[in-house]
């Protein structure tokens, strides 16, 4: 990477494996390859901003006011992602390791920001399921200098913002807030952002057969069955099953509220990434696309490998109902416990 009078260039490799990498100047120019991995536990990140004329903000104190920053930027100007380049961030398929929870607590993260950003023919940002984590609060900044409040500041799986910076000056405070009055993304054809999920994900089915404990917070929204036969009752459910009952939605069982057990399941990284990743484009002008330039947010999937075992815990009432199938409004009068099914057609 090289720069001169504000302009700051990769034309060959970087790998930063798990890390974020920065690049900042009055131009950007990303004309090679970026490289960088994502694990269960560390993110890999990407930001090129085209942010400069910066003065220091007298309002920042590290110890009283430090959710200020340090500077604020007057000027903007423009990423250019140069022809056949990459920006890559790869989950580790490789790694074993595993995480409680149905998502990445640090998702992969991409964001650029400049007055004008092009993606020149065959650019290419590939970063599988990069998204930002569902139900998160937090606010993750593109950078902590020059952002005075959210506008142009929230990361969220690939982020492109084209626009300016705003300044004011109202006695020894500066303020400055990144706006939509202009700018423009543009592609030519055969650019790409491809946030598509991880692909063919290798997975034990065992995981999703999970033993759950019918106790009262389970049964809470279940009246008939809080004093039942089912109460205390442990019960083997597929978390693949799922539905809406009653405008409620269920996973296992739409007998009661399980969510609990099934947010303890352990997934490694290639699994977490699965789902279809989050692309953002804002630009204050127009964003152009040619023909044959493209934006993937496609879903992705795992391959469960393993004999083929369903839980089979019936309640018969004349009839025997599947754990699955079970709803809250009927009344059971005993359980059935274990079926194993070994398919040859499945492979095992």
């Amino acid at each position: 990477m090289n720069s001169s009078s504000g302009i700051a260039t990769n034309s060959g490799l970087i790998e930063a494996p798990s890390a974020d990498v920065t690049i900042t100047g009055q131009n950007v120019n990303q004309l090679g390859f970026i490289d960088s991995l994502t694990t269960v536990t560390l993110n890999g990140r990407v930001d090129l901003l085209a942010d400069y004329n910066a003065v220091s903000n007298t309002s920042y104190n590290p110890t009283t006011n430090f959710d200020v920053p340090l500077y604020v930027f007057q000027s903007t100007g423009n990423v250019t992602l140069g022809a056949g380049s990459v920006i890559q961030i790869l989950p580790d398929l490789s790694s074993s390791d595993q995480v409680v929870g149905g998502q990445l607590a640090l998702p992969s993260l991409v964001n650029i920001r400049g007055e004008s950003i092009h993606l020149a023919s065959d650019a290419l940002i590939l970063a599988p399921g990069a998204a930002l984590p569902t139900g998160n609060d937090a606010v993750i900044p593109l950078s902590n200098i020059g952002i005075s409040n959210g506008s142009g500041g929230l990361a969220s799986g690939i982020t492109l913002n084209a626009g300016s910076w705003s300044f004011t000056s109202a006695g020894n405070t500066p303020q400055s807030q990144f706006v939509f009055t202009s700018g423009q993304i543009y592609f030519d054809s055969g650019a790409e952002i491809d946030a598509q999920g991880s692909t063919d994900v290798s997975a034990s089915v065992t995981e999703n057969i999970v033993s759950a404990q019918l106790l009262g917070p389970e049964l809470a929204d279940s009246p008939l069955q809080r004093d039942g036969l089912l109460r205390g009752q442990t019960v083997d459910i597929d978390i693949l099953q799922t539905g809406v009952y009653n405008g409620q939605s269920w996973v296992g069982s739409p007998l009661a509220n399980l969510s609990g057990y099934v947010n303890l399941v352990e997934h490694t990284v290639g699994e977490l990434t699965t789902n279809g990743g989050t692309v953002t484009l804002n630009a204050g002008d127009s964003v152009v696309m040619q023909a044959g330039s493209q934006v993937n947010v496609s879903g992705g999937w795992i391959n469960y490998q393993g004999p083929w075992s369903r839980p089979r815990n019936s309640f018969p009432e004349v009839r025997f109902y599947d754990i699955s199938q079970a709803t809250p409004n009927l009344v059971y009068t005993g359980i059935l416990n274990g079926f194993t099914v070994d398919d040859t057609k499945m492979g095992s």
